[in-house]
């Protein structure tokens, strides 16, 4: 069994289902895949697809949106963009020991 490179529980259970050492080695040598020469590169592509879960299919279409929603949208976000800039310049003073002008 150590020629088909496998375990000695592997090895034993295919003896049994098997019968012969010898139908235990084609059993064992035809459960094995093999692999291609380009297989680590697929391999390394799924596992960036897993990792950055990236979708084979194209994401569908946005609709446009209205004049009054991008507005909305664009207050929105200078909103956030004024409280997290306020946030950062008010934790810089503090950490190096400025005055508060409130």
């Amino acid at each position: 069994m150590e020629k088909a490179g496998v375990k000695k529980d592997k090895a034993i259970d295919a003896l049994k289902k098997a019968g012969t050492v010898q139908g235990a080695i084609l059993l064992l040598k035809e459960e094995k895949p093999r692999e291609g020469i380009f297989e680590p590169f697929t391999s390394i592509i799924d596992g960036f697809k897993e990792i950055l879960n990236i979708q084979s299919k194209k994401p569908e279409a946005v609709l446009p949106l209205r004049k009054q929603e991008e507005e909305a949208e664009k207050n929105k976000a200078k909103g956030e963009a004024a409280a997290i800039s306020w946030i950062l310049y008010d934790v810089y003073k503090k950490s190096h020991g400025y005055l508060n002008p409130l």
